[in-house]
């Protein structure tokens, strides 16, 4: 899965990928990997992105995780919206 908000935010910040990389000492095809869900950056590189993005990293990766885990979640179970609305609102039963 696309890691949308790591694209989001590079293009925000008016960088290529090849210049991200090179800010981070990577190349451009390891970016490009990190950001169409190939591959994930060691913990430190994730931190630098973060950083150099000015964004949280939970907003560059967890998110993407949760909603991959929402997506997979919402298949299994088959639930309507009414169904999710009583989930977020915390209500299990």
């Amino acid at each position: 899965m696309k890691n949308v908000n790591l694209i989001y935010a590079r293009k925000v910040k008016g960088l290529t990928q090849e210049q991200l990389g090179k800010r981070i000492d990577y190349n451009k095809s390891t970016v490009s990997n990190w950001e169409n869900g190939h591959s994930i950056p060691r913990i430190k590189d994730a931190f630098r992105l973060a950083e150099i993005l000015e964004k949280d990293i939970s907003f560059l990766f967890f998110n993407q995780y949760v909603q991959e885990y929402h997506t997979l979640f919402v298949r299994q179970e088959n639930l309507d919206r009414s169904s999710l609305l009583k989930i977020y609102k915390g209500g299990f039963n």
